[in-house]
């Protein structure tokens, strides 16, 4: 049964760890509130009390969406807050917006799960307003079913008509760029495995930060953009194939974290969770995009070639380096 089946209403009773609701009072109790606050400014007509839910998307704008499913085991750990995997599984959906310049405006949460035990469905809750107030986004719907922990986002935004960016505009001499640092998820998922924790490593894999802040200069300058959560070798590849063209890297100019081995690097260019933007800029739109850079930190790591090869170069010798992250 949908999210957006019942009217949300006032719980008048309260809950206990033993409780046993129903679907119909889980959803009343931990969902229909989240991000309420945001309906009307988010152009959502019909939010979570109907059958589906209704959006009004503003003029001249189309509408961006994205999917995007965590398991248990797989994509997170048991272990881990509960608040922090709710807002995780948002922000990795919310990501592939960021990617395409869109600005968010809703999302939707089908949570599968062995057992309504209310504690943990009002810490999943927490998380889920966390993260709905941090980006002013109401949840609309979705779905509850029994079985495995597995938890699937649907997020949809908007950008003007034609502006959206995709995978496909790299040419030939556009330069790329990648945001942030490259590498610092995977280091917080290995000490969070080995309980050595370091916050800033660790909070990088545990609560990811979607990148609309570079949401204005991607839509003034980006010919391509692509998250890197499958890693960047393999990213960046998704962008060529698209595009039908082959890039150049250069080894020295990607912003690894500091500290690290030459291998831990070329290990680091295969793996995922790092929710950072990998972009093609036109070379003659560089200087703009320096000049509009608002102090938001960026590296020119290479650039885009006719020749449909993939070369990461370290000292003018290609590097071999191992796919990245598999879903099968």
């Amino acid at each position: 049964m949908p999210l957006a089946f019942l009217k949300p209403i006032q719980s008048n009773f309260i809950l206990t760890k033993g409780d046993d609701l129903n679907e119909h009072q889980l959803i009343r109790e931990f969902f229909s509130d989240v991000g309420s606050n945001f309906l009307s400014e988010q152009g959502i007509v019909l939010g979570i009390g109907d059958d589906a839910a209704s959006y009004n998307p503003p003029d001249g704008h189309e509408i961006i969406l994205s999917c995007d499913t965590s398991i248990e085991g797989v994509h997170f750990f048991k272990d881990q807050l509960v608040e922090d995997i709710a807002y995780r599984s948002v922000a990795v959906a919310l990501s592939d917006l960021a990617a395409c310049g869109a600005k968010p405006c809703w999302f939707m949460v089908s949570l599968t799960m062995e057992n309504n035990d209310n504690y943990w469905l009002s810490k999943f809750s927490k998380g889920l307003q966390e993260i709905a107030n941090e980006f002013r986004i109401p949840l609309i719907g979705g779905d509850t079913t029994k079985g495995p922990l597995v938890i699937t986002i649907q997020v949809g935004g908007i950008v003007k008509k034609g502006e959206m960016i995709t995978r496909a505009g790299a040419r030939a001499g556009d330069l790329i760029f990648v945001s942030g640092t490259v590498g610092e998820a995977f280091l917080g998922l290995t000490q969070f495995k080995n309980k050595a924790l370091v916050k800033k490593s660790v909070d990088k894999f545990i609560r990811p930060v979607p990148r609309f802040d570079l949401r204005n200069i991607l839509l003034r300058s980006a010919s391509s953009a692509i998250d890197i959560s499958d890693g960047l070798a393999q990213d960046l590849q998704q962008i060529c194939f698209a595009s039908n063209v082959g890039a150049r890297i250069n080894f020295d100019k990607i912003p690894f974290p500091k500290n690290i081995t030459f291998e831990e690097k070329k290990h680091i260019l295969s793996t995922g969770d790092d929710y950072e933007i990998c972009f093609t800029v036109h070379e003659k739109s560089k200087s703009d995009l320096l000049k509009h850079s608002d102090g938001l930190i960026f590296s020119q790591i290479g650039y885009i070639t006719q020749e449909k090869d993939f070369i990461i170069e370290n000292k003018n010798q290609p590097l071999d380096i191992s796919e990245g992250y598999s879903h099968f």
